[in-house]
């Protein structure tokens, strides 16, 4: 009889700090590593995909390496991985343009000290973050100003007229008044090295949730497809990766042998087996994997069929799960008897 295989869900004791860091670690490396290739090309949706994908790298590794179970789990941490490697790139570029803007106010204080302008490292920080929220809004910032806000009180500008400081604002203010500046300056979409549209800021923000969204996609899909491999629980080993794979039927056979199967019947399936060759529509296979350490253990089977389209070949499994090892060999062995094979 076939039982159906799901992942036991545990993982070793201390397996989840690892787990997490070597994602986080892989996503900012990743993302770090986009930001600069980034400042020379920008392709969009293939770098938050690559992005995703060095997070689900990470994943994997220790996911395999600590034989972690748990589908759900590493799914969560994959995403939280792809999330931080696009946010690794994000942040860089905001990092970077603070970087500007700390300078270039620098280089202004010291100017308006001349004009009786005190300021102090607190006002130079505030002022910076003031500096950025006002350009997430859109507004044209004078050197009366920013020498208001240095000071902290109002000044006169050039013509005497007494200049109000920039709204205080918070690192967080500053970070959304970046936000908005960049989604501002749009997203020029390119196609063969020549301009094919420009994207708007509402454009812009819904390119980058999309950009979000497949790199937590891509950083799942790795670890979490290894998470649902097939496990020996009395080994403590994934299954080898290779299979043994045996044509069995013509496409139309496929519920036949999958009940044949399910029931661990070799004579109904040897009742299935196909005499000479296939038909067009394609053919029902069985594969299985085993137990590297142990051939008496469980065979991880399941059976599949193939269909042919011109030069695509599509595989689709349709029924997985676990058996004796003694009930797979008398299975195949009887299709073998049955085709002729020996």
């Amino acid at each position: 009889m076939l039982r159906p295989y799901k992942p036991s869900g545990p993982y070793e004791e201390g397996s989840l700090l690892p787990l997490v860091g070597a994602t986080l670690i892989a996503a900012v490396a990743g993302g770090a590593v986009v930001h600069l290739v980034g400042t020379w090309i920008r392709l969009l949706i293939v770098f938050p995909a690559l992005m995703g994908a060095c997070a689900g790298i990470g994943a994997n590794i220790v996911v395999k390496g600590r034989r972690i179970r748990a589908p759900l789990l590493v799914a969560v941490v994959g995403a939280l991985g792809g999330l931080a490697a696009w946010s690794t790139d994000f942040g860089i570029g905001y990092a970077r343009m603070r970087s500007v803007a700390v300078d270039e106010i620098a280089a202004f204080a010291d100017e308006a000290s001349q004009a009786g302008v005190t300021s102090t490292p607190e006002s130079r920080t505030a002022t910076v973050d003031a500096l950025l929220a006002a350009m997430g809004r859109g507004e044209a910032v004078g050197n009366g100003a920013l020498a208001a806000s240095l000071a902290g009180a109002p000044f006169p500008d050039e013509n005497g007229v007494e200049v109000q400081p920039l709204a205080a604002a918070s690192s967080f203010d500053a970070l959304l008044g970046y936000t908005r500046f960049q989604a501002s300056l749009g997203t020029t979409i390119e196609h063969n090295g020549h301009d094919s549209g420009k994207l708007d800021a509402t454009g812009t923000f819904v390119l980058w949730v999309i950009e979000i969204l497949v790199a937590m996609l891509v950083g799942v899909v790795v670890p979490y497809l290894q998470a649902r491999e097939p496990y020996c629980e009395k080994c403590r080993v994934w299954y080898a990766k290779e299979e043994v794979t045996l044509s069995v039927a013509d496409y139309p056979n496929l519920s036949a042998v999958t009940e044949a199967v399910r029931h661990g019947d070799p004579s109904a399936l040897a009742r299935t087996v196909a005499k000479g060759s296939f038909g067009k529509k394609g053919f029902v296979g069985l594969s299985r994997r085993s137990c590297p350490r142990s051939a008496s253990c469980e065979a991880y089977v399941q059976v599949f069929r193939v269909r042919t389209s011109g030069k695509k070949v599509n595989r689709k499994n349709h029924l997985t799960g676990l058996m004796g090892a003694e009930t797979a060999d008398n299975l195949w062995k009887a299709v073998k008897e049955a085709a002729g094979v020996k």
